[in-house]
């Protein structure tokens, strides 16, 4: 991780709580510039998403493999734009490679993890296994009692 990439929002405890992510996040886009991120057919253009939601805010967690396609392009494969961006992407945050990126791109990629239920999910998926979690009492979607 390069040095300068951690994100503060000026708060100490939620700061301290928030770099946890924030240096998940700057590592993963170091990654993003590897050989290996290339050989695994990521999509290079799209931001890292370690988390789906908010992990501080979270009663229950669950894990899943990889972010959709579907997180950063329409089926038309075009990049989603405006309302119905759900991750920052390198031409979104007006990048030319993830080298490039600061603390406040950071910031704008832990922000869109963490409010990610709350602005345009992607429910296709998320909407069924919520079902599920209904039965723990929490819900993806409900900010009181949430789940990642």
């Amino acid at each position: 991780m390069r040095p300068g990439r951690c994100v503060s929002d000026g708060k100490t405890g939620a700061r301290a709580m928030r770099q946890p992510l924030s240096r998940a996040v700057a590592a993963l886009l170091d990654d993003l510039e590897g050989d290996a991120a290339k050989e695994a057919g990521v999509f290079l253009q799209g931001c890292p998403v370690p988390v789906f939601g908010s992990p501080m805010d979270s009663a229950v967690a669950t894990v899943g493999l990889n972010p959709s396609i579907r997180e950063f392009l329409d089926a038309d494969g075009a990049e989603l734009d405006g309302k119905a961006r759900r991750f920052p992407t390198l031409g979104s945050l007006g990048l030319r490679s993830w080298a490039e990126a600061g603390a406040p791109h950071v910031a704008e990629v832990v922000a869109a993890c963490e409010e990610y239920f709350h602005r345009n999910p992607y429910s296709g998926w998320f909407r069924a296994l919520d079902g599920i979690l209904s039965g723990a009492g929490v819900s993806y979607y409900d900010r009181t009692r949430s789940a990642c």
